[in-house]
């Protein structure tokens, strides 16, 4: 199997829902026309009758950053990284796969244990949003770190994810870096990946989810 091509479908979904472009497909890689789509914010929606891996990379005159694809969607989902403080935005995605618009809750956790709620987002059948962040300004009432909820209020599998944009220190253009959320919360995690030398600041970010205090134990390796 792993020498033989399959076939790979590949559905680009606009922001309204109102537009599908077929890619050209090989047996290795998808490649999107850009003078059909440039003008276009787009998601992707893939369907291979093999199992692949997919990635996606973003980049521009200012910079890129990428990410890993979510091979399944659900109802809910939650980011433990989030700040339109020290310099840094936060843009949160939300794709809707489904063949009816859905609505969408988005809560916000912050540092100081209080919660604040966006606008209820309606999406159409088949399409995407993005929050931006003058619009989590507003909604968390200024520059602060948060965590965040997305839910679908109908129950229906929904994908969301998080980019993340900073200018660091004599930096020649802005910096990046995108994650997709989890699915639900879990009393334990690994993180492979960790420096403090080599010039490496290493951040990890927790969120509690839940209605009363957690206590964590962190452990180095």
């Amino acid at each position: 199997m792993r020498n033989k091509p399959f076939s790979v479908t590949q559905s680009m979904l606009a922001t309204k829902g109102d537009h599908a472009v077929k890619a050209q497909r090989d047996s290795r890689r998808l490649r999107v026309s850009t003078g059909v789509i440039s003008v276009l914010a787009l998601v992707a929606l893939l369907v291979a009758l093999a199992p692949v891996f997919v990635a996606q990379t973003s980049w521009g005159s200012t910079g890129r950053n990428g990410g890993i694809a979510e091979d399944s969607s659900q109802a809910t989902w939650y980011l433990a990284e989030g700040s339109i403080a020290w310099g840094f935005d936060t843009h949160i995605t939300i794709e809707n796969p489904n063949d009816s618009k859905v609505t969408v809750r988005v809560t916000y956790m912050l540092t100081d244990g209080s919660t604040r709620q966006g606008e209820d987002l309606v999406l159409a059948p088949q399409s995407h949003t993005t929050i931006w962040p003058s619009v989590i300004w507003e909604d968390i009432e200024g520059a602060k770190d948060f965590s965040t909820k997305v839910e679908c209020l109908e129950g229906k599998p929904i994908a969301v994810d998080r980019t993340m944009y900073w200018t660091g220190p004599e930096a020649a253009s802005e910096e990046g870096h995108s994650s997709i959320g989890v699915t639900s919360p879990a009393n334990t995690w690994y993180l492979p990946e960790g420096s403090s030398a080599w010039g490496f600041e290493c951040w990890l970010l927790i969120q509690n989810p839940n209605d009363k205090e957690a206590v964590c134990n962190v452990t180095y390796m």
